[in-house]
């Protein structure tokens, strides 16, 4: 459940166009990417006024309406974002653009504290439950919590509004999985960072010893875009190299990893189409430079012992921070020892492991890329890459040169593209 800026939010009119771009470019708010967008800004094509508008159309038009994905829980009136964009205009023509990102309309996680605006921490029971693009009929109730019909989460407002077209880039963020697994299920690029690296302040935090913050969107280059402003001096960018030479990569079995039953139903279709794509896309980045080998058990838990034991947990204050430390210290001596006997830099697994509650646990980052479609339903799977803490310059080595060779991983909602045809 969602923001967007410029500007923040309140309800507006669903059935309104607030602009339509005359020049000659037209844009697919489906498939643009904040870099093509920046590109036209650049060279006067199109203004942010423009672009602004572009997106709350496409938010009027499915966000409550048409596929009624209820990834937005609201915006500011569109008089107040308009005006704002047109103050940004005005500033790129007289003193140019502040950052890449000037005027890129860009939606944040209901999570985020704004000045002058209610903050509800939105969840479903708010704003209806989100649905994925991708899968025609929506979430099944009776699916499991990670079940194939659901979006995930819980960025699944942030990841949906991306694949939809609400906005090029958007927020999200991650203590366990909630970007990169909403991020996977909508066919789209992430990345959450170090935990403690990225500042917090004024957000809803889901727990600060293990979330933090990171984009979703369409490509590398914006999510480096987005990076280089949330870590500022790191230069993101100078690492989108598209080249798989000198990436060492451990990978984890899928069968050994795979979510256990009780988080979501195995599918032997899905499973068998899933390990398959996963093993054939490893074995052409290795051909084309990259050095692959599947890493071992890192002591693996499929299982909900740790939860039940909890019920009856009545540790202190103290206790809890002493057993977080040597939570984190364990986990990140077993990553390392992994990596070093594994000689990798990176680890990736399928988006259907538990990987990204070893990232967790070690508060280090992790991203994740599209890899297909599934056949029996249509939704997106992928894959994600773990690194060491403050080493997401590595992730970004493997996103840029995932994203070289797999562009047609990445494809609009079928659901929208067919929409749009029939308008």
């Amino acid at each position: 459940m969602y923001r967007i800026l410029p500007g923040r939010f309140s309800s507006f009119d669903q059935g309104t166009v607030f602009c339509k771009v005359t020049r000659k470019h037209t844009i697919d708010v489906l498939t643009a990417t904040a870099s093509d967008l920046r590109n036209l800004l650049d060279l006067g094509e199109v203004s942010s006024v423009e672009l602004v508008g572009l997106h709350l159309d496409q938010i009027a038009r499915h966000n409550k309406q048409g596929l009624v994905l209820n990834a937005m829980i609201s915006t500011a009136s569109a008089d107040r974002v308009l005006e704002e964009a047109r103050m940004l205009d005005t500033e790129r023509a007289q003193k140019g653009p502040r950052s890449k990102l000037h005027g890129i309309p860009i939606i944040l996680k209901e999570w985020g504290n704004s000045k002058g605006f209610g903050v509800t921490s939105g969840w479903s029971a708010v704003g209806g439950q989100t649905q994925s693009p991708y899968v025609k009929g929506g979430v099944d109730p009776e699916d499991r919590w990670m079940g194939h019909s659901t979006p995930a989460g819980s960025s699944s407002g942030s990841a949906v509004a991306t694949a939809a077209g609400f906005a090029p880039l958007t927020i999200g963020s991650e203590a366990n999985g909630s970007i990169v697994q909403p991020a996977i299920r909508a066919g789209a690029y992430s990345l959450k960072g170090t935990v403690g690296d990225v500042i917090m302040k004024g957000t809803q935090s889901g727990g600060a010893a293990f979330d933090s913050a990171g984009p979703i969107g369409k490509s590398a280059e914006d999510r480096a875009d987005v990076m280089d402003i949330l870590l500022p001096g790191r230069d993101f960018s100078s690492h989108l190299t598209k080249s798989w030479n000198g990436i060492r990569i451990a990978y984890l079995d899928y069968k050994t990893w795979q979510f256990p039953e009780s988080v979501c139903e195995k599918t032997r279709a899905f499973d068998t189409q899933h390990e398959l794509e996963m093993l054939e896309a490893l074995k052409k980045v290795e051909s084309l430079g990259a050095q692959t080998v599947t890493m071992g058990e890192i002591g693996n838990q499929p299982s909900q012992e740790v939860l039940e034991n909890a019920l009856n947990d009545n540790m202190t204050d103290e206790e809890y921070h002493s057993g977080l430390a040597h939570l984190r210290q364990s986990v990140r001596h077993a990553v390392h020892l992994c990596l070093e006997e594994s000689n990798a830099d990176v680890i990736m697994a399928s988006g259907e492991t538990l990987l990204p509650s070893i990232a967790a646990c070690a508060g280090y980052p992790i991203g994740s890329v599209p890899l297909g479609f599934s056949i029996f339903n249509g939704r997106p799977f992928g894959m994600e890459i773990m690194s060491r803490n403050g080493e997401e310059e590595k992730i970004f080595q493997v996103i840029s040169a995932w994203e070289a060779t797999f562009p047609e991983a990445r494809q609009p909602p079928p659901l929208l593209v067919n929409w749009a045809s029939k308008l």
